[in-house]
């Protein structure tokens, strides 16, 4: 198993960290994607590290980025069950990131949802008159429609961004929810994010927030500490990195996560190594707000 250390800081380029939380993942590259992502068997995480010179926590070491497409790629045949956030929740949440993103976009002009999944947020924006808006997602190369009738353009992202799909200075704003904390290439895809974004074209992300009220009391059982996370940002080292790489911010607020109460449970159980009763299904799709530690921030590109 090949593995990776981050010897030096993403966000400040210091060379010296300490160690946070240690690993609790004993397995290889081959049976990680059974711990990734809302189907895991278990809650598990690497080795978590928090930098000397500005307090960014991180994972290190890593696997190869080649393995996180590989593990991803073996979960999309993943079987389903409910004990997932479930689709009125996924709802709920996208209709929540919606009235967040127009308090400062236009819904009708051009925009990207970047790690799109199966295109959810693309649906909760609507589809009024033309469709606007665009998705990505990692995947064989592709073009096929989302289930609001938009675009959705697959492959690898060096080779989509700038391409006719989506040509550089093409979006006005661009979405990604959920998605930095997972890019093991962090900066290389948010420099081409920029050059996809039109010049003052505003940018939206939610990230796991290491600065959260829910983080700093659970602690090594905050639920967000998994496998597939490597960054781990707080308001102030996502602004300083967002900032190197040419965006200046226009505005935080914690989000909840939206999920369905056997998902809810489910991940209580894991974080506190318990084998909880089986809710009664007519409890088990349940929407609930939970205060996760969640980050909603927007930028704007600079130029």
């Amino acid at each position: 198993m090949a593995l990776t250390t981050i010897a030096r800081c993403l966000v400040c380029h210091a060379d010296s960290s300490t160690l946070l939380y240690p690993s609790t993942y004993r397995l290889g590259v081959d049976e990680a994607h059974d711990y990734f992502l809302a189907q895991r068997k278990f809650t598990a995480r690497g080795d978590i590290r928090r930098c000397a010179g500005c307090g960014f926590i991180f994972t290190s070491p890593q696997f190869e980025p080649a393995d996180y497409d590989r593990i991803y790629s073996r979960i999309g045949g993943a079987a389903a069950d409910d004990s997932g956030p479930g689709q009125a929740a996924v709802a709920a949440r996208y209709a929540r990131l919606k009235r967040a993103v127009l308090e400062h976009a236009d819904p009708a002009a051009p925009y990207l949802d970047f790690g799109c999944g199966s295109g959810d947020f693309l649906l909760a924006m609507g589809n009024p008159g033309t469709p606007a808006g665009t998705g990505f997602e990692i995947g064989a190369p592709g073009q096929r429609a989302g289930p609001g009738g938009q675009s959705i353009v697959s492959g690898l992202w060096p080779e989509v961004a700038g391409s006719a799909a989506l040509a550089f200075a093409s979006q006005q704003f661009i979405t990604a929810f959920d998605v930095f904390e997972h890019l093991p290439q962090l900066e290389r895809d948010l420099d081409l994010i920029r050059q996809v974004l039109r010049p003052r074209g505003h940018l939206f992300v939610t990230v796991p927030d290491a600065g959260s009220t829910m983080a700093r009391v659970a602690g090594g059982r905050w639920n967000m500490l998994l496998l597939e996370h490597l960054w781990y940002f707080n308001a102030t080292t996502l602004d300083r990195l967002m900032l190197r790489h040419g965006f200046e911010s226009v505005g935080h607020k914690a989000v909840p996560y939206d999920a369905a109460l056997a998902h809810v449970a489910k991940r209580l159980g894991e974080t506190l190594g318990l084998r909880l009763p089986t809710l009664p299904r007519w409890l088990r799709q349940w929407v609930l707000p939970v205060p996760a530690g969640v980050l909603f921030a927007a930028y704007r590109r600079l130029d």
